[in-house]
């Protein structure tokens, strides 16, 4: 999966622009007024190093804490202004150049364009091992220092005094895009010098700054008065690690929590309590992906049959709790070029699924295994699939893995038929096409290799238009679907209770949400 997550949603205008309007108004429940507490419930707050956050505490903590050179407008998904004011690419669309105004960090000291160029260097690293630095596949270098780790910085990006700019090995107009990753904010000195300072008490560029060295089980977050960017109504955000998610819901029932996860047992009856402003679609997907290199999986015509006995409403339903929405194509709902029923092959049809695999197997079909994580849903997940496998006249054997041997499984091509999965930070086609299908990518776990999808991928990647680049994205995933390397299960979807009082919270794809235009209504 490509890790984690978020682009900071651009809210803080409009609530600037109505709480001037009101200057001269008694407050009122509709009132933006500034002041407050948030109160959030995660069941994870791990690392708070950018490099290596991961999970929707710790990307929730890290997106208030720094801000990306971009953001993404909420209601286009296209890249907006963030720490850089404006970019311009170059008409050959091999370098790109940032425009970066003054700003500080929170221990105020100031933020140049060297600061950002050090934080991409060292997630771009080797040795940091980190899944944020594919964001920089298309940089002049990235090669060398994420792959190879011949090189310790990025070739491909430079810092002016007030600039930064990105040499390209290829044009690709989603940079901008990939660039308001929430981790992709700049590293200060303090920072850069004593890393491991950033468990304890990160300093950004952010709205938000720590208030106090976090705890074992809870962040207290401070507005930021200096921020470049807009100033931030709410005055803390208390982020609290919960035992699992019924006991955040009981806490926002029970009026202790402001926002939290939904059980998926109360989904049905939590409109009235959790609003909708936090149920959405997530930009992630479950699919399942054929080694290609495996003599069994040779045929589309067979990779075709497996996708037609899977019953993806049988999974979405019954194993995820009706949480999940069944996956209709590679791009996911709430990726800009989805497109419902991408994938003609994707709705279930065991008569068809059995007359492909008789025709490609002459009657005797060998017997397949289904690799998988050993940690549940996956296994329920994979219990299922083996059981529609089944129903069509294949042999299936399922076999689990723990995280550390499954991803050098799929690094040495070992699997066959693989649980694969992609979650984005930014809501971007880019990612779940061409990092996972495209010829040479380091993310290719299924060995597929087509020139066709290939040219329609760098067609939309060299493109400045949107409609021609989407048109391209688009033909992209018809070809994908033509041969069937990979396997739609799932899409992903946000269920989060927002209490009543807390008004302009709008949760994005990634699960996070941008706390600058949020405030606390009156009671």
């Amino acid at each position: 999966m490509l890790r984690r997550r978020g682009a900071l949603l651009a809210w803080g205008l409009a609530f600037a622009l109505a709480l001037t309007a009101c200057d001269n108004a008694p407050p009122t429940s509709d009132d933006p007024v500034p002041g407050g507490e948030l109160r959030v419930a995660v069941r994870d707050l791990g690392s708070l190093d950018p490099a290596t956050a991961t999970g929707r505490g710790a990307m929730l903590v890290v997106s208030q804490l720094f801000d990306p050179l971009t953001t993404v407008d909420p209601k286009t998904g296209f890249a907006g202004p963030g720490a850089a004011s404006a970019w311009t690419t170059a008409p050959d669309g091999l370098s790109v150049t940032f425009t970066i105004p003054p700003a500080k960090f929170h221990d105020g000291t100031p933020v140049t364009p060297a600061d950002f160029k050090a934080a991409f260097d060292r997630i771009t690293r080797k040795a940091t091992n980190s899944d944020v630095a594919f964001q920089f596949e298309a940089v002049k270098g990235f090669h060398q220092v994420k792959i190879a780790g011949t090189a310790q910085t990025l070739a491909g990006v430079s810092a002016g005094p007030t600039t930064l700019t990105f040499l390209l090995d290829r044009p690709f107009q989603e940079l901008p895009l990939y660039l308001a990753h929430p981790a992709l904010g700049p590293l200060s000195k303090s920072m850069a010098a004593k890393p491991a300072a950033l468990q304890a008490h990160p300093i950004g560029n952010g709205a938000f700054k720590m208030a106090a060295d976090r705890s074992s089980d809870s962040i207290m977050l401070q507005r930021y008065d200096d921020h470049a960017g807009s100033t931030a109504l709410l005055e803390r955000i208390q982020v609290r690690l919960v035992a699992d998610g019924d006991q955040g819901w009981r806490d926002f029932l029970a009026g202790r929590t402001d926002v939290a996860e939904v059980p998926a047992e109360a989904i049905a009856g939590s409109q009235a309590r959790a609003g909708r402003s936090g149920f959405g679609p997530f930009w992630a997907a479950l699919y399942y992906g054929m080694n290609l290199k495996n003599p069994n999986f040779a045929k589309a015509e067979v990779r075709k049959a497996l996708s037609l006995a899977i019953d993806r409403k049988q999974i979405a339903d019954v194993v995820y709790g009706g949480t999940k929405e069944e996956a209709s194509g590679i791009i996911p709902r709430g990726i800009r070029g989805f497109s419902d029923n991408a994938c003609a092959d994707c709705a279930r049809d065991t008569e068809r699924a059995r007359s492909l695999i008789a025709t490609a197997f002459g009657g005797r079909p060998p017997e397949m295994i289904i690799d998988h994580l050993n940690a549940s849903p996956s296994a329920e997940v994979a219990q299922a699939i083996a059981g529609d496998l089944q129903e069509v006249g294949l042999k299936v054997a399922l076999r689990a893995h723990n995280s550390t041997d499954y991803l050098k499984l799929l690094q040495a091509g070992g699997h066959q038929i693989a649980e694969l999965g992609w979650l984005a930070e930014v809501p971007s086609p880019d990612g779940f096409l061409a990092q996972q299908l495209r010829t040479g990518s380091p993310n290719n776990h299924t060995g597929f290799a087509d020139p066709t999808f290939d040219t329609y991928i760098d067609r939309a990647r060299a493109s400045a238009n949107e409609t021609d680049r989407l048109m391209a994205y688009s033909a992209a995933e018809k070809r994908a679907f033509e041969l069937m390397p990979m396997i739609p299960i799932v899409f992903f979807r946000n269920h989060v209770g927002v209490a009543p009082k807390v008004r302009g919270l709008s949760i994005d794809g990634a699960g996070l949400f941008d706390a600058t235009g949020i405030w606390i209504a009156a009671s």
